[in-house]
């Protein structure tokens, strides 16, 4: 292995993406076309880029034959494509066609594990576990994706904890401990640790960041995310709605722009997190890692300013003033 032969990022996404290409055009005519489909969408994304990345960017660390690096990024991709699906799902959004690529994904995943020889390692049954983990965040998350505001009381949309959101993602981080034990390191060693936690703060940001792009447009539907819930909590704690019982998306969307000090805080908590983080990942020099989150830190200030802007807009036009 020469860990110096030039291969970028860019050439290495495409050798990822042309494995699992091969395998979708060995299937039945059909089914490869309906399929191809999928992941020619799937592969645009930029969170998929860094699933199927992530193996190659950890390379110094747990150093593998470059093959194996295409196959755990391949698995990675194909577990993030089981996921996409299901996130789809939880939004409404997904068309019945989109199961038959997320079953064969899920299985693709787990051929390419057992080919790496993991499901005869003694890692293995971590992959169970952190699946079923995943299960059950998405069955927490349905539920108060399905449920109507009026049926909620405060008690259960507290609940809507971080633990809920990083539960699902629970299988992502199993590939880098994999990856861990199969260059033989300590899978669950101070190195291996400090990566899961950057994807674990990777996972909440975006995933914050994203909830506070929807909520409105998901209220009216009568789903709830993370940023609903923690918002309809905070307005309950300030005395603004004693109950749900009668209260509609408009009213919770109206308050928004009263309460700057709730979007504040909520940008402080998401962006020191991703702070305390990039400071371990520098001290450890994990460079790549440390650009990625850096790169999702800067996505999100530009975020946070482009809403701050919209609700002084707002409060402009409508002669208001913030509580501070």
């Amino acid at each position: 292995m020469n860990l110096a032969e030039p291969v970028d990022d860019h050439a290495h996404y495409r050798a990822v993406c042309s494995l699992i290409e091969a395998d979708l055009a060995a299937l039945p005519t059909g089914l490869a076309e309906a399929l191809q489909a999928q992941f020619s969408q799937l592969k645009q994304g930029r969170f998929s880029q860094i699933a199927a990345l992530l193996p190659w960017w950890l390379r110094e660390q747990f150093a593998l034959a470059r093959p194996i690096y295409t196959q755990l990024g391949a698995a990675q991709l194909y577990g993030w494509w089981y996921y996409w699906v299901q996130d789809n799902v939880l939004d409404g959004d997904a068309e019945p066609a989109l199961l038959l690529g997320a079953h064969l994904a899920l299985l693709r995943q787990l051929e390419l594990y057992t080919e790496l020889g993991l499901a005869q390692s003694p890692i293995w049954p971590l992959f169970r576990q952190l699946t079923l983990a995943s299960a059950l965040g998405h069955q927490q998350e349905l539920g108060y994706r399905l449920s109507e505001l009026a049926s909620l009381g405060v008690d259960q949309l507290a609940n809507f904890e971080q633990t809920v959101l990083l539960a699902r993602a629970q299988p992502f981080f199993f590939n880098s401990r994999a990856q861990a034990w199969l260059a033989g390191h300590d899978p669950f060693g101070p190195t291996a640790n400090l990566v899961i936690e950057t994807l674990e703060c990777l996972t909440l940001a975006r995933q914050f960041s994203d909830d506070a792009s929807d909520w409105i447009d998901e209220l009216k539907q009568d789903k709830l995310n993370s940023v609903a819930c923690r918002f309809l909590v905070y307005l309950h704690q300030q005395a603004v709605f004693d109950d749900f019982s009668q209260l509609t998306a408009a009213q919770v969307a109206g308050q928004q722009i009263l309460h700057e000090a709730f979007w504040h805080e909520l940008e402080q908590a998401n962006q020191a997190l991703i702070a305390q983080t990039l400071g371990k990942l520098r001290a450890a020099n994990l460079q790549s890692l440390a650009q990625l989150l850096d790169l999702q830190a800067q996505a999100n200030l530009a975020l946070w300013a482009n809403h701050a802007t919209y609700r002084q807009q707002l409060r402009g036009f409508f002669g208001l003033a913030a509580s501070e």
